[in-house]
């Protein structure tokens, strides 16, 4: 047998077009799903929180008449002036979270879906609410605007006097 064919460990046969192509199309595969597998542990821990502010700004307290009812579409609250001063109820019907309207000449409320109505302290007068409207804090900030944190509740009787 000759040994003289063979070729030394220090001399390396250069890569066939064939071996080429295959290392490259498994280094391809590997690639995207080590990629997709990134991806996939990058969406289970997301960066930031789409969640509206609990805190709103509700404007002064002389921008709203005595007697009045105002509705804030935004947050879905009712803001509520009257001589015992600032009450802010939610306008989030407790049955499935519809919208509650004021009806017209009355202090009552309404649910436009399922039919559950509420007197003027967002109390359950007609089901299917299972529970009252929240009446949510109102505070006053250094500005002079009045605060509603739509987070923290206090009981329907309270009022925030300016």
């Amino acid at each position: 047998m000759d040994h003289s064919d063979k070729t030394s460990p220090s001399e390396a046969k250069p890569m066939g077009r064939r071996d080429f192509l295959t290392t490259l199309g498994w280094g391809a595969l590997f690639a995207s799903i080590a990629s997709t597998g990134a991806g996939m542990i990058r969406f289970l821990f997301p960066n930031v929180l789409f969640e509206k502010p609990t805190r709103i700004r509700v404007g002064r307290p002389d921008d709203y008449s005595p007697g009045s009812v105002t509705y804030l579409e935004s947050s879905r609250v009712f803001i509520l002036r009257n001589d015992k001063g600032f009450r802010a109820m939610s306008a989030v019907c407790t049955h499935l979270g519809c919208t509650v309207n004021k009806d017209a000449g009355s202090n009552s409320y309404s649910c436009p879906c399922h039919g559950s109505k509420f007197d003027e302290n967002g109390g359950v007068v007609r089901g299917p609410a299972p529970k009252s409207l929240s009446t949510c804090e109102v505070t006053l900030a250094p500005s002079g605007h009045m605060v509603v944190d739509l987070k923290s509740f206090v009981p329907p009787n309270h009022y925030f006097r300016v």
